[in-house]
């Protein structure tokens, strides 16, 4: 479907049922965020159901004193903002644009009159909430199990699918990482060594995927961080 491309090629919406997706192409629009343009903040009503098609998205969290805290960065074809939705709660976290990005939008409206029309549909959206349960699950395990130099190839594997350039500054890698910046500094200077990456102002170039890869299976444990 046209209108939808790519992401009725990648991500959740893309194994949905064929009418939902028309339903989704008919009431969606598109816009384009700037870096670092919120997409939305925590504590708020929840206004849209998103999907990235080009670009990164920052997930945040606030802590203590309204600090946010960066817990994950996304790829093309993750979908984000069901949960308060279909709860009609507050949001939990925040959203950003880490890179200018085009992004799918669905509000809120209409997704709850689509539930109260035609209420089979919920399946879709519970598969959408599982499938970012799942992923919160997953990179949970990563960040206690996985060495700082293991979890930082996986995410500059799994952020690089689309494009070799990563929109990421070291700042922000060493949140996700829960390390220091002068540990992301080493870390980075010995991929970069390994010519599986170079670096840029505020980006990651990955030069070599399976480099990353093979380097990832090779720094499993927690303790190892060069």
């Amino acid at each position: 479907m046209a209108i939808l491309s790519p992401l009725d090629e990648v991500g959740w919406l893309s194994s949905q049922p064929e009418r939902f997706q028309e339903w989704a192409a008919r009431v969606g629009k598109w816009k384009v965020y700037n870096k670092a343009e919120a997409l939305y903040q925590a504590d708020r009503r929840p206004d849209a159901l998103y999907g990235l098609a080009q670009g990164c998205l920052e997930i945040s969290v606030p802590v203590k004193d309204g600090e946010l805290v960066s817990i994950y960065f996304a790829e093309p074809g993750f979908w984000i903002g069901e949960s308060a939705i279909l709860s009609q709660a507050k949001r939990a976290i925040s959203l950003s644009a880490a890179a200018e990005s085009r992004l799918f939008r669905i509000s809120a409206e209409d997704i709850l009159a689509l539930l109260e029309r035609e209420p089979a549909f919920w399946t879709c959206f519970y598969a959408l909430s599982h499938e970012n349960t799942s992923l919160a699950i997953r990179e949970y395990a990563n960040a206690l199990i996985l060495s700082p130099k293991a979890h930082l190839c996986e995410i500059l594997i799994r952020l690089s699918k689309s494009a070799p350039s990563v929109a990421i500054t070291q700042d922000q890698v060493a949140k996700l990482l829960g390390v220091t910046r002068s540990t992301v500094q080493r870390l980075l200077s010995d991929l970069v060594e390994k010519e599986a990456i170079s670096l840029s102002y505020a980006s990651i170039h990955v030069i070599d995927r399976k480099k990353l890869f093979i380097l990832s299976r090779s720094h499993k444990e927690k303790n190892d961080l060069i």
